[in-house]
């Protein structure tokens, strides 16, 4: 989980975390030299959870270059994206870990969203397609995932070299078309994140 500046959101982003059903994980968080108290709340929990493991660029990287940096000190078989201003619901992590334990041949899986407003009120609701077909079959006109839902193969993803800072605001784009050449795509028909739609998010100001 890259964080910037997000000292009125990441308390509950985290605890989301915290608070998965599936348990048996590490959590990454790096702080992106935030200027606000995104650093100090982030201590705070990892005073108290030993599974959060805390990080701070020294500079403000940006996203893909932060997300690497994060991922470079990962150990475990699946890679779990999630951003300082969303929340997982409960079983995400259960359902994805089952997935993909089940399904070998795939290496990024998703699933659906629930769109909220800064206040955490449903706007609507987004499904994304389901499997390897329909995914590359659409996928050169929209995002086939929800960036933050993601679930990837470790060892798929250190075979990319990971996400490309070239591709500012479009790194998991680029990266998907690298991923795919390893092997299959596939979206949870679960909603399994509340995403936070705000005025300065990536989504609103670079669509």
């Amino acid at each position: 989980m890259p964080a910037y500046n997000a000292e009125k959101y990441i308390s509950e982003a985290i605890e989301s975390i915290l608070n998965q059903t599936f348990k048996d994980f590490e959590f990454i968080i790096v702080d992106d030299a935030s200027t606000d108290k995104t650093w100090e709340i982030i201590q705070e929990y990892a005073r108290k959870d030993e599974r959060i493991k805390s990080l701070k660029n020294d500079i403000n990287m940006k996203i893909a270059k932060t997300l690497n940096y994060g991922i470079q000190h990962a150990s475990g078989l699946y890679i779990a994206r999630m951003d300082a201003d969303d929340i997982s619901l409960p079983e995400r992590f259960e359902l994805q870990v089952n997935f993909m334990n089940n399904n070998p041949d795939v290496v990024v899986l998703g699933g659906g969203m629930i769109i909220i407003d800064e206040d955490g009120k449903p706007i609507s609701k987004r499904s994304y397609y389901s499997n390897d077909e329909e995914i590359r079959r659409h996928i050169f006109l929209f995002s086939p995932f929800c960036h933050p839902t993601i679930f990837i193969r470790k060892d798929a993803f250190d075979n990319t070299g990971g996400y490309d800072p070239y591709y500012e605001s479009a790194e998991d784009y680029e990266l998907y078309s690298r991923l795919g050449r390893l092997g299959k795509f596939a979206n949870l028909k679960e909603f399994i994140i509340k995403y936070r739609l705000t005025p300065n998010s990536v989504t609103a100001k670079k669509i």
